[in-house]
């Protein structure tokens, strides 16, 4: 939606709008930057509202659907407080009923005035009484303040624009009653009732031309001709009723010029009429005035003597009221120190805020490395696991192996028999002993290891009852062995090579699986102790962490109450200024000044 802005209301505030955009930061600076700035919103409303870094803007106007016709008032309202005596003003239209003599130094003037207000909302009278006489806060939040004190501000902008509406409708209903008369006038002389005759013959002639044309259906040729010829004086006729119209409007016009210096020539002989009796009645009553002048010189020489007398009592509560003033200024100076000492208490939270945010900081990142250091840890912890798994496997394959070697080992005698024979001899005897004594030992190593072994994972446990398999069937199947040496080939002669290597293929196993258990074990060691370290600097974090949030509790608890001192030092700052305000309107009264 396209929003134009009125010429006229241009005219007046553009000095205004290009000081706000260059002091301010105001959106716009050209009529066509402030009404392409007015379109972006969408409502139909009288007020805009728009903020900067550091103002706030508000426009209120009067439209006429896509026009503004006239801006009522702009207001600047400070968003950060620069200054608490004068951070903000309300620019309207300047009172017709109380000019301002100081006005000319602003911007806009004279037609605009600016009204400074405070950042709670207060402001000294700007115009009538009844708007607004002397500082006023209404209520606790300054928007409401600044809302208020806004809206009294430009009633009055409002009813004067009202009362100028009125006395502008008031001037035309005159110009036109007197249009009105002068063009009556004119319908006397006749020039009117002449241009209606004319017309009247126009529409006559138009009638008898179609009744014409109607007569000639006969014939379809000289139809055509006859409406051909109809159509030219149609064209004819509405041509000359074009030129009657354009002879009217500049009959028109010159009556309203006329009208108009008509008008000029008689508020001039009214304005020097009034002025000549406003003469007059000048010099009666300064005549009058002379005259009671005499009679009062008198009078007034009896009240000097009064008025001295009344003098020296007013230097005594002068000089009262300056005592006041410099205990007033010293309880100002304490609060200023006051202030300056809670300034340095707040930058010395600030540092210690930044001190903390920068220890939390490094906490985090200590956390972020135990993290990381966790997640090596269990990388370590998964390689372990696959290697051990690696090795069980391994373990189980020569097993299984040594198994195979075992069950050929006591096929090839049963193959070798038609070719054996027994001798009796004292080799066989050793060979047995040796067995007995390599199996004793076996089985007492097995029984001092299993206490071990049980205390491990359950694939350890299945290792070694896989071991003590393949031992008993290694007994059985020496036992069976023997039986069948004594009963059927008693001439067979064993190697006693073939026990000493499955005696050091079981020492060795057993010595692989120790090692086994060992490396578990320190790995187990280790890891118990790696996740020590990450419990008790997950514990020191969680700590240091619990630390931060006390001191943060700490510093919003400081802020809170340095808030509550910066309110009450503002309100002890407000009421000294209410006072200084009151005590200046007393002494700078017309009685003081007498």
């Amino acid at each position: 939606m396209q929003i134009t802005v009125n010429k006229g209301c241009w005219r007046r505030w553009a000095d205004v709008i290009r000081h706000l955009a260059r002091e301010y930061g105001f959106p716009a600076k050209t009529r066509s930057e402030l009404e392409l700035f007015l379109s972006m919103y969408r409502g139909k409303g009288s007020t805009y509202r728009t903020s900067t870094t550091h103002w706030r803007f508000i426009i209120d106007v009067t439209r006429d659907d896509k026009a503004i016709v006239n801006i009522i008032a702009i207001t600047i309202i400070a968003r950060h407080k620069q200054d608490e005596n004068n951070n903000g003003a309300v620019i309207t239209r300047a009172c017709d009923v109380h000019p301002d003599p100081e006005g000319g130094e602003y911007v806009g003037a004279p037609h605009l005035r600016w009204i400074t207000v405070k950042s709670g909302g207060e402001t000294y009278r700007h115009c009538c009484d009844k708007e607004c006489s002397g500082p006023e806060q209404l209520v606790a939040k300054t928007r409401a303040n600044w809302e208020t004190t806004r809206l009294r501000v430009i009633q009055k902008a409002y009813e004067q624009e009202v009362l100028a509406s009125y006395a502008s409708f008031q001037i035309l209903q005159m110009e036109k009653q007197e249009l009105t008369e002068t063009l009556e006038g004119k319908d006397s002389d006749g020039s009117l009732s002449d241009l209606q005759m004319k017309v009247q013959q126009l529409e006559t002639d138009l009638i008898a031309n179609k009744q014409a044309a109607k007569k000639s259906k006969d014939s379809a040729k000289k139809r055509k001709m006859e409406l051909a010829e109809s159509a030219k004086q149609v064209e004819s006729l509405r041509q000359a009723l074009e030129a009657v119209e354009a002879e009217n409007k500049t009959l028109v016009t010159v009556k309203n010029e006329l009208a108009l210096a008509v008008d000029a020539n008689r508020r001039t002989k009214e304005a020097l009429q009034s002025d000549i009796t406003n003469l007059q009645h000048a010099n009666a009553t300064l005549k009058e005035q002379n005259d009671e002048l005499v009679r009062t010189k008198e009078t007034l020489q009896s009240e000097m003597k009064d008025l001295h007398e009344s003098n020296a009592t007013l230097k005594e509560q002068n000089a009262e009221m300056g005592r006041t003033a410099l205990n007033l200024q010293t309880k100002v100076t304490r609060l200023s120190s006051e202030k300056r000492q809670v300034g340095e208490e707040v930058t010395k939270l600030e540092r210690e805020m930044r001190t903390r945010e920068e220890s939390l900081a490094v906490a985090r990142k200590a956390l972020t490395q135990a993290k990381e250091e966790l997640k090596d840890t269990k990388k370590v912890l998964q390689s372990v696991s696959d290697e051990a798994a690696a090795s069980r496997a391994h373990s189980f394959a020569q097993l299984r192996t040594q198994t195979a070697n075992l069950e050929e080992s006591t096929a090839e005698p049963s193959d070798n028999k038609p070719t054996m024979k027994w001798t009796p001899s004292h080799e066989y005897i050793r060979v047995k002993i040796i067995l007995v004594k390599a199996q004793k030992d076996l089985a007492e190593r097995i029984d001092a290891h299993t206490t071990d072994i049980r205390q491990f994972k359950e694939e350890l446990k299945q290792k070694d009852e896989f071991i003590g398999r393949i031992q008993d069937e290694m007994a059985d199947l020496q036992r069976t062995q023997g039986s069948m040496c004594s009963h059927r080939q008693p001439e067979i002669k064993h190697e006693p090579q073939d026990v000493d290597l499955m005696n050091l293929d079981t020492e060795a196993m057993k010595f692989e699986l120790e090692a086994e258990k060992t490396k578990a074990s320190i790995q187990m060691a280790e890891t118990a102790a790696e996740k020590a370290e990450v419990k008790a600097l997950a514990k020191k974090c969680a700590d240091r962490m619990k630390a931060a949030e006390a001191k943060e509790a700490y510093t919003a608890n400081m802020e809170k109450q340095l808030e509550e001192m910066r309110g009450a030092m503002e309100g002890m700052l407000g009421r000294v200024s209410v006072y200084q305000g009151k005590k200046r309107r007393r002494t700078e009264g017309p009685d003081f000044q007498l």
